[in-house]
Protein backbone atom coordinates (compact mmCIF):
# COMPACT_ATOMS: atom_id res chain seq x y z
CA UNK A 1 0.00 0.00 0.00
CA UNK A 2 1.07 3.74 -1.28
CA UNK A 3 2.47 5.77 2.04
CA UNK A 4 2.09 9.58 1.83
CA UNK A 5 5.43 11.04 4.25
CA UNK A 6 7.04 14.07 5.19
CA UNK A 7 10.86 14.73 5.02
CA UNK A 8 11.74 16.73 8.00
CA UNK A 9 14.17 18.18 5.49
CA UNK A 10 11.47 20.19 5.15
CA UNK A 11 11.19 21.43 8.39
CA UNK A 12 14.94 23.23 8.90
CA UNK A 13 15.87 24.95 10.96
CA UNK A 14 13.13 23.82 13.12
CA UNK A 15 13.58 21.39 16.21
CA UNK A 16 11.27 18.54 16.24
CA UNK A 17 9.37 20.03 18.91
CA UNK A 18 8.37 22.52 16.27
CA UNK A 19 7.78 20.07 13.28
CA UNK A 20 5.83 17.80 15.06
CA UNK A 21 3.42 20.59 16.16
CA UNK A 22 3.35 22.12 12.60
CA UNK A 23 2.58 18.93 11.07
CA UNK A 24 0.21 17.13 14.04
CA UNK A 25 -3.37 18.01 12.58
CA UNK A 26 -2.31 16.37 8.92
CA UNK A 27 -3.33 14.14 7.19
CA UNK A 28 -0.35 11.50 6.29
CA UNK A 29 1.29 8.60 7.04
CA UNK A 30 4.26 9.40 8.47
CA UNK A 31 7.78 10.59 7.88
CA UNK A 32 11.15 10.13 6.13
CA UNK A 33 13.85 11.60 8.68
CA UNK A 34 16.67 13.90 7.65
CA UNK A 35 19.38 13.89 10.48
CA UNK A 36 20.40 17.57 10.82
CA UNK A 37 23.16 16.83 13.56
CA UNK A 38 25.23 14.07 14.66
CA UNK A 39 23.29 12.77 17.77
CA UNK A 40 20.31 12.64 15.72
CA UNK A 41 21.75 9.51 13.90
CA UNK A 42 21.89 7.46 17.07
CA UNK A 43 18.94 5.15 18.38
CA UNK A 44 18.61 6.47 21.73
CA UNK A 45 17.58 9.99 20.02
CA UNK A 46 14.46 7.73 18.53
CA UNK A 47 13.42 5.99 21.77
CA UNK A 48 11.99 9.50 22.55
CA UNK A 49 10.55 10.90 19.32
CA UNK A 50 8.97 7.78 18.37
CA UNK A 51 6.79 8.68 21.44
CA UNK A 52 6.60 12.42 20.84
CA UNK A 53 4.96 11.44 16.75
CA UNK A 54 1.95 9.57 18.48
CA UNK A 55 0.55 7.66 16.07
CA UNK A 56 2.39 8.13 13.45
CA UNK A 57 5.38 6.49 12.01
CA UNK A 58 9.17 6.95 10.48
CA UNK A 59 9.46 4.78 7.51
CA UNK A 60 12.70 5.75 6.58
CA UNK A 61 16.14 7.49 6.81
CA UNK A 62 17.83 9.71 4.60
CA UNK A 63 21.40 9.77 4.84
CA UNK A 64 22.39 13.54 6.62
CA UNK A 65 23.52 15.50 3.98
CA UNK A 66 25.33 18.03 6.60
CA UNK A 67 27.43 15.11 6.97
CA UNK A 68 27.75 13.36 3.58
CA UNK A 69 31.82 13.96 3.69
CA UNK A 70 31.75 11.12 5.87
CA UNK A 71 30.32 9.08 3.12
CA UNK A 72 32.98 9.64 0.24
CA UNK A 73 36.02 11.05 2.33
CA UNK A 74 39.17 8.56 1.77
CA UNK A 75 40.78 9.20 5.14
CA UNK A 76 40.74 6.67 7.51
CA UNK A 77 39.86 8.09 10.64
CA UNK A 78 36.92 9.67 8.40
CA UNK A 79 36.03 6.39 6.96
CA UNK A 80 35.59 5.11 10.27
CA UNK A 81 33.43 7.84 11.35
CA UNK A 82 31.40 7.45 8.43
CA UNK A 83 30.63 3.94 9.39
CA UNK A 84 29.85 4.34 12.95
CA UNK A 85 27.35 7.04 11.67
CA UNK A 86 25.87 4.21 9.19
CA UNK A 87 25.56 1.62 12.00
CA UNK A 88 23.69 3.98 14.32
CA UNK A 89 20.97 4.69 11.22
CA UNK A 90 21.06 0.76 10.94
CA UNK A 91 20.10 0.84 15.01
CA UNK A 92 17.77 3.54 14.55
CA UNK A 93 16.08 2.29 11.87
CA UNK A 94 15.66 -0.84 13.73
CA UNK A 95 14.64 1.04 16.86
CA UNK A 96 11.53 2.73 14.90
CA UNK A 97 11.40 -0.93 12.33
CA UNK A 98 11.78 2.07 9.29
CA UNK A 99 13.08 -0.07 5.87
CA UNK A 100 14.61 2.36 3.93
CA UNK A 101 17.84 4.64 3.68
CA UNK A 102 18.14 7.07 1.42
CA UNK A 103 21.76 7.84 -0.04
CA UNK A 104 23.47 9.65 -2.85
CA UNK A 105 25.88 8.40 -5.04
CA UNK A 106 28.15 11.16 -4.55
CA UNK A 107 29.42 14.07 -7.28
CA UNK A 108 33.41 13.97 -6.82
CA UNK A 109 35.97 12.63 -9.67
CA UNK A 110 38.95 12.25 -7.22
CA UNK A 111 39.28 8.24 -7.77
CA UNK A 112 40.14 7.75 -4.40
CA UNK A 113 36.60 9.44 -3.23
CA UNK A 114 34.81 7.53 -5.92
CA UNK A 115 36.33 4.34 -4.24
CA UNK A 116 35.71 5.37 -0.79
CA UNK A 117 32.09 5.74 -1.68
CA UNK A 118 31.70 2.31 -3.67
CA UNK A 119 33.20 0.72 -0.56
CA UNK A 120 30.67 2.64 2.02
CA UNK A 121 27.75 2.05 -0.38
CA UNK A 122 28.92 -1.83 -0.24
CA UNK A 123 29.30 -1.61 4.10
CA UNK A 124 26.23 0.08 4.55
CA UNK A 125 23.96 -2.64 2.20
CA UNK A 126 25.90 -5.41 4.21
CA UNK A 127 24.69 -4.37 7.93
CA UNK A 128 21.34 -3.11 6.16
CA UNK A 129 20.58 -6.68 4.56
CA UNK A 130 20.89 -8.56 7.91
CA UNK A 131 17.81 -6.21 9.44
CA UNK A 132 16.12 -6.40 5.76
CA UNK A 133 16.33 -2.81 4.99
CA UNK A 134 17.04 -1.20 1.93
CA UNK A 135 19.46 1.14 0.64
CA UNK A 136 17.78 3.33 -1.74
CA UNK A 137 20.03 5.42 -4.29
CA UNK A 138 18.72 8.67 -5.20
CA UNK A 139 19.20 9.48 -8.56
CA UNK A 140 20.78 13.28 -8.40
CA UNK A 141 21.72 16.06 -10.76
CA UNK A 142 25.59 15.79 -10.14
CA UNK A 143 27.31 12.50 -10.46
CA UNK A 144 27.05 9.25 -12.08
CA UNK A 145 23.24 8.53 -11.14
CA UNK A 146 21.34 11.10 -13.07
CA UNK A 147 19.22 8.82 -15.92
CA UNK A 148 17.76 5.40 -15.08
CA UNK A 149 20.34 3.92 -17.35
CA UNK A 150 23.22 5.21 -15.33
CA UNK A 151 21.49 4.43 -11.92
CA UNK A 152 21.12 0.84 -13.01
CA UNK A 153 24.56 0.70 -14.15
CA UNK A 154 25.74 1.63 -10.36
CA UNK A 155 23.76 -0.79 -9.00
CA UNK A 156 24.57 -3.46 -11.01
CA UNK A 157 28.39 -2.82 -9.96
CA UNK A 158 27.48 -2.66 -6.53
CA UNK A 159 25.61 -5.76 -7.08
CA UNK A 160 23.43 -5.83 -2.94
CA UNK A 161 20.47 -7.48 -3.12
CA UNK A 162 19.31 -4.53 -0.30
CA UNK A 163 20.06 -1.97 -2.54
CA UNK A 164 17.79 -0.49 -5.22
CA UNK A 165 17.10 2.59 -6.90
CA UNK A 166 14.73 5.56 -5.88
CA UNK A 167 13.18 8.11 -7.88
CA UNK A 168 13.70 11.92 -6.66
CA UNK A 169 11.53 13.64 -9.68
CA UNK A 170 13.12 17.56 -9.21
CA UNK A 171 16.21 15.95 -9.39
CA UNK A 172 15.07 14.35 -13.10
CA UNK A 173 14.41 17.15 -14.17
CA UNK A 174 17.58 18.66 -13.27
CA UNK A 175 19.08 16.12 -15.30
CA UNK A 176 16.67 17.23 -18.08
CA UNK A 177 15.40 13.55 -17.52
CA UNK A 178 11.19 13.29 -17.48
CA UNK A 179 10.29 11.42 -14.25
CA UNK A 180 8.14 9.19 -15.93
CA UNK A 181 10.80 7.58 -17.82
CA UNK A 182 12.28 6.62 -14.01
CA UNK A 183 9.09 4.84 -13.51
CA UNK A 184 8.44 2.85 -16.64
CA UNK A 185 12.32 2.18 -16.65
CA UNK A 186 12.69 0.95 -12.69
CA UNK A 187 9.83 -1.20 -11.92
CA UNK A 188 11.75 -2.11 -8.53
CA UNK A 189 11.39 1.42 -7.50
CA UNK A 190 9.66 1.53 -3.77
CA UNK A 191 10.62 5.28 -2.82
CA UNK A 192 10.10 8.56 -4.28
CA UNK A 193 10.78 12.14 -3.44
CA UNK A 194 8.21 14.82 -4.62
CA UNK A 195 8.58 18.35 -5.11
CA UNK A 196 7.86 20.37 -8.39
CA UNK A 197 10.30 22.46 -10.62
CA UNK A 198 10.26 25.35 -13.23
CA UNK A 199 12.84 27.60 -14.83
CA UNK A 200 15.67 25.54 -13.10
CA UNK A 201 14.05 26.14 -9.99
CA UNK A 202 13.88 22.83 -7.65
CA UNK A 203 11.93 21.80 -4.77
CA UNK A 204 8.60 23.90 -5.50
CA UNK A 205 5.35 23.05 -4.17
CA UNK A 206 3.42 21.09 -5.93
CA UNK A 207 1.26 22.25 -9.03
CA UNK A 208 3.10 25.28 -9.36
CA UNK A 209 6.23 23.87 -11.58
CA UNK A 210 6.54 22.23 -15.08
CA UNK A 211 6.33 18.62 -14.21
CA UNK A 212 3.74 16.36 -15.91
CA UNK A 213 1.87 15.31 -12.90
CA UNK A 214 -1.26 13.72 -14.63
CA UNK A 215 1.28 11.87 -16.58
CA UNK A 216 3.47 10.91 -13.76
CA UNK A 217 0.84 9.36 -11.32
CA UNK A 218 -0.92 7.53 -14.42
CA UNK A 219 2.40 5.65 -14.55
CA UNK A 220 2.64 4.78 -11.01
CA UNK A 221 -0.81 3.39 -11.68
CA UNK A 222 0.43 1.84 -14.27
CA UNK A 223 3.35 -0.03 -12.95
CA UNK A 224 1.63 -0.90 -9.69
CA UNK A 225 3.55 1.24 -7.12
CA UNK A 226 2.77 0.37 -3.82
CA UNK A 227 6.17 2.20 -2.46
CA UNK A 228 6.56 5.47 -0.43
CA UNK A 229 5.83 8.93 -1.57
CA UNK A 230 7.61 11.69 0.33
CA UNK A 231 7.02 15.35 0.67
CA UNK A 232 10.28 17.25 0.07
CA UNK A 233 9.61 20.59 -0.85
CA UNK A 234 12.59 23.19 0.16
CA UNK A 235 12.53 24.01 3.18
CA UNK A 236 12.74 27.89 1.71
CA UNK A 237 9.14 27.59 1.05
CA UNK A 238 7.97 26.65 4.35
CA UNK A 239 9.26 29.57 6.29
CA UNK A 240 6.23 31.73 5.79
CA UNK A 241 2.74 30.00 5.92
CA UNK A 242 4.02 26.49 5.93
CA UNK A 243 0.85 24.20 6.87
CA UNK A 244 -1.03 26.00 4.19
CA UNK A 245 2.06 24.73 1.64
CA UNK A 246 1.88 21.49 3.40
CA UNK A 247 -1.66 21.25 2.94
CA UNK A 248 -1.82 21.99 -0.39
CA UNK A 249 0.92 19.63 -1.68
CA UNK A 250 -0.72 16.51 0.66
CA UNK A 251 -3.97 17.27 -0.67
CA UNK A 252 -2.57 17.80 -4.55
CA UNK A 253 -1.25 14.16 -4.20
CA UNK A 254 -4.78 12.41 -2.71
CA UNK A 255 -6.32 13.82 -5.37
CA UNK A 256 -4.06 12.52 -8.27
CA UNK A 257 -4.04 9.14 -6.36
CA UNK A 258 -7.73 8.89 -6.44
Amino acid sequence: MTKLLLSTAMFFPRMEDEWIELTSDLEFDGYEIMPQDITECKFEYYKDLKTKIGNKKIYSFHFPLVLMGFFHNPYPKAIKTGRKIMEDLIKSAREVEAKDIVIHSGASKIEEHKKTTIENIKYLSNIAENEEIYIDLENTKRGDCNTPKKLIKKINLINKDYLVPMLDVTEAKESDEEPVDFVKKLPQLRHIHLSDHKNETPHLPLGSGDILWEEFFKSLKDNSFEGNLVLELSYRYLMNNPKKKLEQSINFIKDHLQ
